[in-house]
């Protein structure tokens, strides 16, 4: 996954992306032809997600952040939902052990 300059896009960067498609995707204004264009844009961005691997606590939480938004619009509160709640709070407790950088 790069940039147009040929760098990696960071894992944060990807996921403010797939957030706004989806956002432009169900915007009433949006009409059918930029829809089509929305939902391929979409399906680059989750391929790219799920082959992009973590480099960091940062990118584990960003690949777990857009899993929980999934979930959430799945339904009523349940077992995946916590369950993701629970290691996204347990990243932030190993991020508070990790030694200070020199």
């Amino acid at each position: 996954m790069s940039t147009g300059d040929g760098a990696m896009m960071p894992m944060r960067q990807l996921q403010r992306e797939m957030l706004q498609t989806e956002r432009a995707m169900y915007d009433a204004g949006a009409g059918a032809g930029a829809i089509g264009t929305l939902e391929c844009r979409l399906a680059d961005l989750q391929g790219r997600l799920l082959t992009t691997g973590a480099r960091s606590l940062d990118d584990v939480t960003a690949k777990l952040e857009v899993a929980r938004s999934l979930v959430e619009g799945l339904g009523p509160r349940g077992y995946l939902l916590d369950l993701i709640d629970a290691i996204l709070a347990d990243i932030c407790s190993l991020r508070s052990e990790d030694p200070p950088a020199p």
